[in-house]
């Protein structure tokens, strides 16, 4: 018959460090985690955005350079060029006023109810009308 197996009398617990292990684990993807959304968050701009369908809100102005030169559009609708009928501002309520285009960093507005006529907006409430040469 084998021997039995002979139990020391002092035995020693060597601790593998499996739930310290599995904290740091966790702490540090909580980490990560906090550090992305404080980035995205200080990105709001980029990440979240209202756009109305209206002139409301829109604060990318259209300013035409000193001295204006005429003979130059301002843009192109369906191949047509359209060039400033004025520099005299018109006034318009920014609610009437409708998204119909964009040229570069600008919308191109057309009331809501009107002719056609395609504006740029140069202020709140005031727009300069465009049109065909």
């Amino acid at each position: 018959m084998a021997d039995a197996p002979v139990i020391p009398k002092h035995t020693v617990n060597r601790p593998r460090y499996t739930a310290a292990r599995v904290m740091g684990l966790l702490l540090l993807g909580h980490l990560v985690i906090l550090i992305v959304a404080v980035a995205q968050s200080r990105q709001r701009e980029t990440v979240e955005r209202i756009e109305s369908p209206s002139a409301l809100g829109d604060e990318a102005y259209f300013v035409p350079q000193r001295p204006y030169h005429w003979q130059h559009p301002v843009t192109t609708v369906a191949d047509v060029p359209l060039f400033l009928e004025s520099l005299e501002p018109l006034h318009r309520a920014d609610v009437t006023m409708r998204k119909a285009g964009r040229e570069r960093h600008h919308f191109l507005y057309q009331e809501a109810n009107g002719d056609g006529t395609y504006y740029m907006k140069q202020a709140d409430g005031t727009y300069l009308p465009l049109g065909p040469h």
